[in-house]
């Protein structure tokens, strides 16, 4: 029975003790070859005078079926890893923000031990490295940017991997991927006692490419093979995040080229001129003539030398915007166009200026202004424009992957479903009470499942729905969600503690869900005490820059070293047997609060209850 012995002696004591007459029930089994077969057991219990003196079962081979509900769940996780990724790439976040969520959806969904991420940068940030002395070519290195899982550290052994060393290396200087799922034997691997020592089984590494130029590396190792849809996921992952960083990197490009801009207006290192209004006469600096390649006495000084070394096409709209000012529409003149160079090439200025004196009957008599030479960030913008088109184009391609799967989850399960009905309704009358149960399993499989679907396309909806931020006191929207949660506690006693709640900066309907799936799980969660406690209340923060607000109860609680999994989708610590639920619940609870700038984390312990924990930014004016 493998390692599915314990949980099988414990169905069975539960059953001893509970005296159910009969219980369906599914685990697996080592087949004599080594191969694993799942299968489903109608257990009968024998009862003489009351009391338990044997099992009767049925046991029937299910593997077909399990491997089909793997299968679905794999589609879903594989469209979380779709969305959440999806979601990381358009947030208004740092690059190693971005990168670092990426590599923790990665572990999530696709149940790996670790990912990372590294970053092909300049190598004269590798004094430090052991292994400067590999790098056949100083001049760049891999960065470790992001990791996920297992480890975290940023500053290990492998933060600087030089071009062609050790396995990532090589899959940047190839520029093709590393797959494997069989670790310990590949020799393309090394560390073989450091694999066998964490169980590691696969590998799978891919270049970060744009337009066959590599950016870095992108890699995960797995306790698991990795299946054949798990590989294109990542493949389709890989290719969303070189656009993503490439257009985060013209995003920090184009910001830095306006804080130069802004530096060059302060410095002083500006083109000028000064112009005689009804003369024409015009005065330019070095400057002036040196950003179009002329030295000054090249150039004749009048405003027609202006005029004709500015482009075709822009030159009606400049001079509108330059009479508009003339004429005093405008406190000041300012233009952006493309100017000639002497070379026959063209140069894109800032032109700004203002009349600095009228004659008595209002007509301008002098101008001045600058020039600035603004090429460099033209390009950035277009650059940034065609980047973002490209990651549009990707994150459509993530949506329709998500939106597909969830399509092809749907139509196997309205199968299973719709024959199973339709096999009831025709052998009914030749089933025995066991095969009408093996039915029921069959059909609330199914139906679980579509609610697990559901589930998921609310999650991925959370994703993408706009926020709408007012105030929200939080305080009556808590007493809203313990309205509607009323017919959850009818029957039982549970003592409430509400403490006074702040207002916060938020969407209301979002926070709403947030509260909602806490103190549902709250009630949930203490419903084997025969006295429930439950306190909502403010905590101290650790700052001056958030409020923290908690939901405490005295339920079954949870092991901490388990922690971890708490917020991921499908993870679920508790036997679905004993609380019902779907794992989507605290998911969609952090993936809400990341959206509002905040966190959430837990506390908890094995019988003793649990805390959650929301920190969200502190509303201006709120110093408690």
């Amino acid at each position: 029975m493998s390692n599915s012995r314990p949980a099988a002696e414990r169905f069975y004591g539960r059953q001893f003790v509970r005296k159910i007459p009969s219980t369906y029930y599914e685990y697996p089994l080592i087949r004599k070859d080594g191969s694993e077969i799942w299968i489903g057991q109608n257990v009968q219990v024998l009862l003489e005078d009351g009391q338990v003196v044997g099992f009767q079962a049925v046991a029937r081979d299910i593997t077909e079926r399990k491997q089909a509900e793997e299968g679905l769940k794999e589609q879903m996780r594989l469209s979380m890893l779709a969305a959440e990724v999806n979601g990381a790439l358009v947030q208004r976040a740092p690059l190693h923000a971005m990168l670092q969520s990426c590599a923790e959806a990665l572990v999530r969904h696709l149940d790996a031990v670790f990912a990372r991420i590294w970053l092909l940068g300049p190598g004269d940030l590798c004094g430090d490295c052991h292994k400067a002395s590999h790098c056949a070519d100083r001049t760049q290195c891999l960065h470790l940017e992001a990791s996920a899982g297992l480890y975290r550290n940023l500053n290990g052994e492998y933060r600087r991997i030089p071009l062609g060393a050790l396995k990532i290396g090589k899959i940047a200087q190839g520029h093709g991927p590393m797959v494997t799922n069989d670790a310990l034997n590949d020799e393309r691997l090394q560390n073989k006692d450091w694999t066998q020592q964490h169980g590691l089984r696969s590998f799978a590494g891919y270049p970060l490419l744009l337009e066959s130029q590599v950016m870095g590396v992108m890699a995960i190792f797995a306790r698991h093979p990795l299946t054949g849809p798990a590989v294109s996921a990542m493949e389709t992952v890989s290719k969303a995040l070189s656009l993503g960083i490439e257009r985060k990197k013209a995003e920090e490009a184009l910001q830095e080229s306006e804080q130069r801009l802004e530096l060059a207006l302060r410095g002083g290192d500006l083109g000028t001129w000064d112009w005689q209004v009804q003369t024409g006469a015009a005065v330019f600096n070095r400057r002036w003539a040196e950003m179009l390649g002329y030295a000054l006495e090249e150039l004749a000084p009048h405003i027609g030398t202006w005029e004709r070394l500015v482009h075709s096409e822009d030159l009606p709209q400049v001079m509108d915007a330059l009479q508009a000012h003339l004429n005093g529409h405008t406190s000041a003149f300012e233009s952006e166009l493309r100017m000639k160079t002497k070379g026959g090439g063209w140069r894109w200025i800032l032109a700004r200026g203002r009349v600095v004196s009228r004659d008595a009957q209002g007509r301008p008599v002098r101008a001045t202004g600058t020039h600035l030479d603004i090429t460099d960030r033209k390009r950035a913008e277009a650059d940034v424009k065609e980047r973002s088109r490209q990651l549009e184009a990707a994150n459509k391609e993530l949506e329709a992957f998500s939106y597909s799967v969830s399509h092809d989850l749907r139509a196997p399960l309205r199968h299973i479903d719709g024959f199973a009905e339709l096999l009831e309704q025709q052998a009914a009358p030749v089933l025995d009470e066991k095969g009408r149960k093996y039915l029921r399993a069959i059909s609330d499989s199914a139906q679980r499942m579509g609610r697990l679907i559901d589930d998921l396309l609310e999650f991925s909806r959370t994703g993408r729905a706009e926020l709408h931020a007012r105030v929200v006191p939080l305080e009556a929207l808590v007493r809203n969600v313990l309205d509607d949660l009323q017919p959850e506690t009818e029957g039982r006693t549970i003592d409430w503690t509400i403490g006074p709640l702040p207002k916060v900066q938020g969407d209301p309907a979002l926070l709403r869900q947030v509260w909602f799936n806490l103190v549902a799980n709250a009630i949930k969660y203490t419903r084997p005490r025969d006295r429930a406690t439950i306190e909502i209340g403010r905590a101290p923060s650790t700052g001056d820059h958030e409020v923290v607000v908690f939901v405490r109860d005295n339920g079954v609680g949870f092991d901490m070293q388990y922690v971890g999994k708490l917020f991921g989708v499908f993870q679920r610590l508790h036997g679905i047997d004993d609380f019902e639920g779907s794992g989507i619940g605290l998911a969609n609870v952090q993936r809400i609060v990341a959206r509002h700038g905040g966190r959430v984390w837990a506390e908890g312990a094995v019988g003793r209850g649990a805390t959650f924990y929301v920190a969200l930014p502190l509303l201006e004016g709120d110093g408690r």
